[in-house]
C-alpha cells in the first residue's frame, strides 16, 4: 500500500474545551489494521499517517502492537474528520476555589467522572461515628455532585470503593443500598491502607447522562 502524505506536518494537541477528534471504533480498527508482520508495523505508522512518507526510513524502533495501538490513540486524537465528545472539568462545590489540586468532577461525552468522596462535611472535617457515619456522609457528597451536573444516582452505572479495613464491608454495603435501587451499578471495592485524613471509607463514582 503506498504511504498517503501526512495532512498535517505533525498532530496538534487539543486543549480542555475543543473537540477532541477520535472513536472508539476508530481505535479497534487501527487495532486490527496494526495486527500485522514486524516489517509491516512501520509501513503501518506511515500509511496510517501517524509520521509523514518522508520519515518513513527513520523507523527503525519495533513497536508491539498494543504501543502501536496507543500511539495511535494519541496521534489520532488530533487529526482531523475524526468526531468525539469535548473535555469539561468542573471545580464546584463546598471546596471550589480553596486551592485543591482536583475538579469535583469531569465529563468526557455522556459520562462524568466523580472525584473520590470521603465522609467531609462541607467545612472539610471526616465526621465522627465510624464506618457508617462516613459512608452516610459519602452518600449525601455523591448526591449534591451528581446534583450539581443535573444527574442523581440512578445515573451512577460504576461505583469504586476503597475500605480501610475490607471486614468493615458489610456495614457500608447496609448505608450503600440505602442510596441506590436495584439493579445496582457496576461495582469494585478492595482495602486500601493510608486514606486521607485516616477515613474508613472512600467512593468514587461514573455516572452517564442520558440520551
Amino acid at each position: 500500500m503506498p504511504a498517503e502524505p501526512c495532512r498535517e506536518p505533525w498532530n496538534k494537541g487539543k486543549i480542555v474545551g475543543q473537540k477532541a477528534p477520535f472513536k472508539l471504533k476508530d481505535v479497534w480498527v487501527i487495532r486490527g489494521r496494526l495486527q500485522l508482520a514486524h516489517r509491516e508495523r512501520e509501513l503501518a505508522l506511515v500509511n496510517l499517517g501517524i509520521v509523514p512518507a518522508k520519515f518513513r526510513s527513520c523507523i527503525m524502533i519495533r513497536l508491539n502492537s498494543s504501543i502501536c495501538v496507543a500511539l495511535s490513540v494519541c496521534f489520532f486524537a488530533g487529526s482531523p474528520g475524526i468526531h468525539a465528545a469535548e473535555i469539561a472539568k468542573y471545580d464546584d462545590g463546598p471546596f471550589a476555589g480553596k486551592g485543591r489540586p482536583y475538579s469535583e468532577s469531569a465529563r468526557v461525552g455522556d459520562l462524568l467522572f466523580l472525584t473520590g468522596q470521603t465522609g467531609e462535611d462541607k467545612d472539610g472535617n471526616l465526621v465522627a461515628g465510624g464506618i457508617k457515619a462516613e459512608a452516610e456522609q459519602i452518600m449525601l457528597n455523591i448526591k449534591a455532585a451528581l446534583a450539581r451536573r443535573g444527574l442523581a444516582t440512578e445515573h451512577v452505572v460504576k461505583c469504586t470503593v476503597f475500605l480501610a479495613d475490607i471486614t468493615e464491608w458489610a456495614a457500608f454495603n447496609e448505608v450503600y443500598k440505602r442510596h441506590f435501587s436495584q439493579p445496582y451499578p457496576a461495582r469494585s471495592a478492595l482495602g486500601a491502607s493510608g486514606l486521607v485524613d485516616k477515613a474508613r471509607v472512600e467512593m468514587e463514582c461514573i455516572a452517564g447522562y442520558p440520551r
